[in-house]
């Protein structure tokens, strides 16, 4: 890896290809350590999965009224079988 006066350094970002790299010594590591055995990360993996239906997203006009937008929706949610009714007993 590094020789010299990069040895040992961790260099680190928080998403990855996003910001700047932090730079970690080892004496920062061993600070944050403080003798506890880092073990190697075993993540639960799953499988994607597709939706059952597609996504909807209105595209909002900046122009239209607020009742347009509102039925618009209202409209969506309908064809959806989306209702705010409460079914009684």
């Amino acid at each position: 890896m590094y020789d010299g006066e990069e040895a040992g350094y961790i260099y680190a970002c928080s998403l990855p290809k996003f910001g700047e790299l932090n730079k970690f010594s080892p004496n920062k590591i061993q600070k944050i350590v403080k003798n506890q055995t880092i073990t190697e990360p075993n993540p639960i993996i799953s499988t994607y999965s597709n939706p059952s239906k597609s996504w909807i997203v209105l595209k909002i006009d900046h122009q239209d009224t607020i009742d347009e937008n509102l039925e618009k929706l209202t409209n969506k949610l309908e064809y959806m079988n989306i209702t705010n009714e409460v079914e009684e007993n």
